[in-house]
């Protein structure tokens, strides 16, 4: 084989190492079952933000009368020697963790109701934890508001949400921790007074190993019981302030998302592009990765070559 030849040979094995390398990465950032390459998140996706003494809202969706998005993190076992933990308590008031997602579709100025769903939330004790809009030039077609109202205020907040515009769709879901809360309030009790216990015993212990002993038992207790406080303090904030999230659209915008297109041709060279697009820029990674180690070859190469012309006789 020639040396011409034998170049275009390892020219084009390396670029189609890159592609295949460029797809890989693709894949990887891709996700389970191609999702990232053929369905592109929106452009309008709304973060989570803490808000301070209020807790983290719960992002659920459920259809209604659902109960089984908010999950809760089951305590670990009663500690050694305590009795068994009480049922819940009968004939108390029930704690629910409410939510409810509304699409709404705006006529007027889509600001506009930004503002009113706003002052609506307000209106009822509660605040905006998010939002976001995307538009065009002369105003936002399309926006999303995530809203936290007082427990007692969700069913009235709601029925005022659906008077800002057309209601497109509803999903109102719920949970009662009741049990739940019952359960880490006895917990919390029981490792309290094993806190105090051994806080007794580290008083009276008598050489150095009970006294490390008993405090790496101490550290451990004091852990969990602000690891369940926490837990429970969470539960008692998504129990009091209800979540709504609410989508505003413009006719024609789309609740949520920008439309795939409808035909089937046109569906799949869109998503084709995407791909395309997705493997371009893994290849762009695969050579950020790859720069450091070309460069060192090229120096060992050049080392090479010039060791080898100072060998050649003159």
């Amino acid at each position: 084989m020639s040396r011409g030849r034998r170049r275009r040979w390892v020219t084009g094995l390396a670029l189609a190492a890159l592609v295949a390398s460029g797809a890989v990465v693709a894949l990887a950032d891709a996700g389970p079952a191609g999702q990232g390459l053929m369905a592109p998140a929106p452009d309008h996706a709304v973060p989570d933000h803490a808000v301070p003494d209020r807790g983290q809202a719960a992002r659920t969706t459920s259809e209604q009368g659902a109960g089984q998005d908010a999950e809760v993190v089951p305590g670990p076992a009663a500690p050694a020697g305590v009795a068994g933990l009480p049922p819940a308590v009968s004939g108390a008031e029930p704690r629910i963790v409410k939510h409810a997602e509304l699409a709404l579709e705006i006529d007027g100025s889509v600001s506009q109701a930004f503002e009113r769903v706003s002052g609506l939330a307000r209106g009822h004790g509660g605040f905006v934890i998010s939002s976001s809009t995307s538009g065009a030039e002369d105003g936002p077609v399309r926006a999303e508001l995530v809203l936290r109202v007082p427990a007692e205020r969700f069913d009235a907040a709601r029925s005022e949400l659906a008077g800002v515009g057309r209601v497109t769709s509803v999903q109102v879901g719920g949970e009662d921790v009741s049990a739940q809360l019952v359960d880490l309030d006895a917990r919390l009790r029981a490792l309290r007074a094993e806190e105090d216990a051994l806080r007794t015993l580290l008083a009276e212990a008598g050489d150095v190993g009970e006294v490390l002993a008993v405090r790496e038992q101490l550290s451990a207790t004091r852990s969990e019981i602000e690891r369940l406080a926490a837990l429970q303090a969470s539960l008692d904030d998504r129990a009091s302030f209800a979540t709504l999230r609410v989508t505003l659209a413009a006719p024609g915008a789309g609740a949520i998302g920008d439309p795939e297109p409808a035909a089937g041709l046109a569906r799949s060279l869109a998503r084709a592009l995407d791909a395309s697009v997705a493997v371009v820029g893994g290849m762009i990674v695969v050579l950020g990765y790859a720069v450091p180690f070309l460069v060192v070859g090229l120096l060992v190469w050049f080392g090479l070559r010039l060791a080898r012309l100072r060998r050649r006789p003159a």
